[in-house]
């Protein structure tokens, strides 16, 4: 039996019970006054997982934390700065950060590349730098007025434009800067971008690429540019993903990390929109009682979910985090019961921590 079936006996259960109903693997991580509990089912604790959108806020929010520290870039600088085509300086990369700038959710974007049952004429080595420049380009005219600091609009889209923000400014792809800026600094060496390691569980099938993903990265428009960008292409183990959120939560408690405190509690508790639960990168506990969080984490918690089963809460007043990584789309995304799960696991954890309301 694990440290981790020992502190959470209940909890275990229903992850045992929901491996091939819910998801075929799961790895998770629990870290709570400096002790940290992993279990894994269906997979090694230490294979990788394509993180999805958790690349939002373990890479890109990161990396603009990193960029303001090391004076690259201020996330209060226009979008036009970096994009002069685009039309209305009042738009900054703090807005991207938030999800109030105004771009929708999301685009077909791969769809001009490829057949819609098979790769057509994509080309790997040719097609993502033509696609980098149709990208900007459709991304960039989708923008709309009447949206801007009214709606909140989590946005694929707007995250994309802060990473080739990111890359103008520092001269590197968001890889190489992760790596150099993050990655490396904390010894978080399962994360990564198109990952070389054998052990990484495998995603959907995908219809028009024709084969099971494992080690590619599930996300269509992120695929076509060759698997590196600002919204997804993330893979990493839970050890990593739990060291790598620690960094926040540390900072946000006063110690100095590669994230400043100040800079930290900033990023947690901004946002352009009174009311919104979002703040620059995070996403917060909906009020309503929805959140895929459950019921037992406080207001000030932070976190992300990743369409591909994963999600990470930070709690800054608990002393917790809380990672659930998973492949719930193999063999396909038609199967949303991770929807329901999520906040059955997570009351369940909170309440065998003795975080119950």
């Amino acid at each position: 039996m694990t440290r981790f079936e020992k502190k959470f006996p209940h909890t275990a259960s229903l992850l045992h019970q929901a491996v091939d109903k819910v998801f075929p693997a799961y790895a998770a991580g629990v870290w709570n006054k400096g002790e940290a509990y992993f279990g894994a089912e269906g997979c090694a604790q230490d294979s990788l997982f394509d993180l999805a959108s958790l690349t939002k806020v373990l890479c890109t929010t990161t990396l603009c934390a990193a960029a303001e520290e090391k004076a690259v870039l201020e996330i209060s600088e226009p979008l036009k700065a970096f994009f002069p085509k685009f039309p209305d300086p009042r738009v900054k990369l703090s807005h991207l950060l938030d999800h109030s700038s105004g771009f929708p959710s999301w685009l077909p974007l791969h769809e001009r590349f490829h057949a819609p049952g098979d790769r057509g004429e994509f080309d790997p080595r040719a097609t993502p730098a033509v696609a980098r420049v149709a990208y900007e380009e459709e991304i960039l005219k989708s923008w709309s007025s009447a949206d801007f600091e009214k709606k909140v609009t989590y946005s694929d889209l707007g995250m994309m434009l802060l990473g080739w923000a990111l890359e103008i400014r520092a001269g590197q792809p968001v890889d190489a800067l992760f790596q150099e800026w993050v990655a490396g600094p904390a010894g978080l060496s399962s994360l990564q971008f198109l990952p070389t390691s054998p052990d990484v569980v495998p995603t959907e099938l995908c219809p028009w690429r024709g084969h099971i993903l494992r080690g590619e990265v599930h996300d269509d428009n992120c695929y076509v540019l060759g698997g590196v960008c600002a919204h997804a292409g993330l893979f990493g183990n839970v050890q990593d993903v739990l060291k790598a959120a620690l960094l926040w939560l540390a900072a946000f408690r006063g110690e100095k990390t590669l994230i400043v405190p100040a800079t930290a509690r900033r990023y947690f508790t901004f946002t352009h929109m009174p009311g919104s639960v979002r703040s620059l990168g995070w996403d917060g506990i909906a009020r309503d009682g929805t959140s895929a969080a459950g019921r037992h984490f406080s207001p000030a918690t932070r976190g992300h979910l990743g369409f591909t089963g994963t999600s990470l809460w930070v709690d800054p007043e608990k002393n917790l985090i809380v990672v659930l990584l998973t492949n719930r789309v193999h063999p396909t995304r038609s199967n949303e019961k991770i929807k329901s799960f999520r906040s059955l696991f997570h009351d369940s954890l909170l309440e065998e921590l003795g975080f119950a309301k």
